[in-house]
């Protein structure tokens, strides 16, 4: 769970600039960091993986889960691979589409653990 939390933590600053007033267009900086931004995504979700078999194997071959995991690791890769905005733009999209619906259908099973 540290490990977890610390690459959640620096997939987070590299997303924030150490200087606001430094930056004059985000999505350039988005776009220029934009690599190590989604290789971290995609480093989170190979670490929830990991997380999710520790507490047992029915826990992490649940089809949502995985369905959620080959979702965010496509929306990294295209991410990574595309400097398209509408690729961006849609990656996000879909991946904040899917973790709603993976939160909502989370909900049920947590508040029965």
């Amino acid at each position: 769970l540290i490990t977890y939390a610390v690459a959640l933590f620096l997939v987070a600053a590299v997303l924030v600039p150490p200087r606001l007033d430094r930056v004059e267009d985000s999505y350039r900086y988005f776009m220029d960091g934009r690599k190590w931004f989604f290789g971290g995504v995609i480093a989170l979700v190979l670490l929830d993986t990991v997380d999710s078999f520790l507490k047992g194997a029915d826990w992490g071959m649940r089809p949502l889960f995985i369905a959620q995991s080959l979702i965010y690791i496509a929306a990294a890769v295209a991410g990574i691979v595309s400097e398209r905005r509408g690729v961006q733009l849609a990656g996000a999209a879909i991946a904040f589409t899917v973790q709603m619906a993976y939160m909502f259908q989370s909900v049920g099973i947590l508040g029965a653990w």
